[in-house]
């Protein structure tokens, strides 16, 4: 089943999805009696019922063709219904993809409303929120354009990590590597997220003791040039961010014993971060060696500024002692 029992009970049928291919045992020509009883448990479709009939009364290559071309057709019919369900679960889930909808819609009306403001304004305030224009500099996603066009990057919809790794890194690199964005929102609640970069890998017995490592893709190998995306769901703030860096996971053989000799050190010359598609970070490692079960501060984003203080303040401190004159 490729989902939960509870969503997979919604798609017509879905109970008989795994009897199905089991019982007709393809491509071994199926019995009369195996046939007449997947056709006895499905209620439709009617073209597949009339080929269990058709090949049940006239076990022929012909009826043969027409039944997997209706099993097959039924079949796919209910994977896309379970896939479909676990996308869209139930009411409540539809439900809150809306809210997320209108919500990004109210902030972002309330960012250009506030942008205006801001604009209007002959000074910054001392107190309050950071201004926008101060916020999109410091996180590095400014652009020559005006201010209203690069409020969509308050929204973090998409990460993404390119890395150019150097010739004399090692070779077969087999920990995962992780971006790690370390978060606190505006009521000062602290958070982290953990983004896997490289495809998941696995270890296969292949006997005496031994284990050989898969790898689906060549990520993290000596002369190769990666870009890794993340999509983060719509559910990352940009002004939420506080910090970005790159964890190296521990050893995945965990003690085993591989087939052959598997890197432990990753050697960079160049990381890059983007946000929404912008490049925000170019950090030039020079191949410098970072081992299992460290990190890598990408320096993202920049430390907010001191704000100087205003006129009053500057008073008070100058009444007090002249060493706080600015």
């Amino acid at each position: 089943m490729l989902c939960a029992p509870s969503l997979g009970r919604r798609v017509g049928r879905s109970s008989c999805a795994n009897d199905r291919g089991a019982n007709l045992q393809i491509p071994v020509l199926p019995s009369k009696a195996a046939v007449a009883a997947l056709r006895g448990a499905i209620d439709g479709p009617v073209p597949l019922r009339n080929a269990l009939e058709h090949y049940r009364t006239d076990v022929s290559y012909a009826n043969f063709a027409e039944l997997l071309k209706e099993l097959r057709r039924e079949i796919l019919r209910i994977r896309h219904g379970i896939l479909a369900s676990t996308a869209h679960p139930n009411r409540d889930g539809a439900r809150s993809y809306a809210d997320n909808a209108l919500r990004r819609l109210r902030e972002h009306k309330e960012a250009t409303t506030r942008a205006a403001q801001e604009a209007r304004a002959a000074v910054a305030p001392v107190a309050g929120p950071e201004p926008l224009d101060l916020l999109l500099r410091r996180y590095r996603l400014r652009g020559t354009r005006a201010l209203e066009a690069d409020l969509t990057h308050l929204d973090v919809d998409s990460l993404a990590v390119r890395v150019v790794n150097s010739p004399r890194s090692e070779p077969n690199f087999f920990p995962d590597v992780w971006l790690v964005v370390s978060t606190r929102d505006k009521n000062g609640a602290t958070g982290r997220l953990q983004y896997l970069l490289n495809f998941a890998y696995d270890t296969v017995p292949v006997g005496q003791g031994r284990h050989w490592v898969i790898k689906p893709y060549p990520h993290f190998e000596p002369g190769v040039t990666n870009r890794l995306t993340i999509d983060t769901m719509g559910t990352l703030r940009l002004e939420d961010i506080v910090g970005c860096s790159l964890l190296i996971g521990g050893d995945r053989l965990g003690g085993k014993q591989p087939l052959q000799t598997y890197g432990k050190t990753w050697r960079p010359d160049l990381v890059r971060l983007e946000v929404n598609g912008v490049e925000v970070v170019a950090l030039n490692t020079s191949g410098r060696g970072i081992p299992m079960l460290s990190t890598l501060d990408l320096g993202y984003p920049a430390a907010k500024p001191i704000r100087a203080p205003g006129p009053s303040r500057l008073l008070r401190y100058e009444k007090s002692s002249p060493c706080h004159r600015a």
